[in-house]
């Protein structure tokens, strides 16, 4: 099992918007970090883990997110359930993804 977790800061509700978008389906669209496996909103990951599917090192990895309000913004929670270079990889294709949307990220403690 790999975990991790990321602090994104700035207001919650404008990285919500910015992060979290809903593709034409329905499903939280993470760009290169993967979509959610069923249709769902960004109200869904506050509430519990959601499952999302990447496409990472030639091959599919499922992973679940979550997240928090922080006084400092959001943090996303993760996990996979194997240990392969695919799922050790996830926690750095969803740091790249929120880097490259312009947002401040630091890893923290799960």
């Amino acid at each position: 099992m790999v975990n991790f977790s990321f602090q994104v800061l700035g207001d919650p509700d404008v990285l919500l918007a910015e992060l979290c978008p809903n593709d034409q389906d329905g499903h939280v669209d993470f760009g290169s970090a993967g979509r959610s496996r069923a249709p769902t909103n960004y109200k869904h990951l506050f509430e519990g883990q959601v499952e999302f599917r990447v496409y990472v090192l030639e091959g599919f990895v499922t992973y679940t997110l979550s997240l928090k309000r922080t006084a400092e913004g959001l943090r996303f929670i993760g996990s996979t359930t194997g240990d392969s270079m695919r799922h050790q990889a996830i926690g750095g294709c969803l740091k790249h993804y929120l880097i490259s949307r312009g947002v401040t990220v630091s890893a923290s403690a799960i």
